[in-house]
């Protein structure tokens, strides 16, 4: 990966102040900047599946989850989250008291 060329096609910086920062910082732009992207891209696919539930709803005979049209790679972290447990709040008001 050639940072400068990111930092100044894609990002947007100049040059000198790609020049002015070093290797981490640049690293840690690049990581923020790629985040923001991943996130807008979700939202854009997310929009079209809830645009696509609401043209299917009325020709289903049951109601229709989003998941139900496609489901998309970051539904499966949604679906593997652990609910707390009163144990865990018990662990965690002993913790910090």
């Amino acid at each position: 990966m050639e940072l400068v060329g990111i930092a100044v096609g894609h990002i947007g910086m100049s040059l000198s102040d790609t020049y002015s920062l070093t290797v981490d910082e640049l690293l840690d732009i690049y990581g923020q900047w790629r985040e923001l992207h991943e996130q807008e891209e979700r939202a854009r696919w997310e929009h079209i599946r809830m645009l696509a539930q609401c043209v299917l709803m009325p020709h289903s005979k049951k109601p229709l989850k989003a998941t139900d049209i496609f489901k998309f790679p970051w539904d499966a972290s949604i679906d593997e989250v652990k609910k707390a447990t009163k144990a865990d709040f018990e662990r965690i008001a002993d913790m910090f008291g």
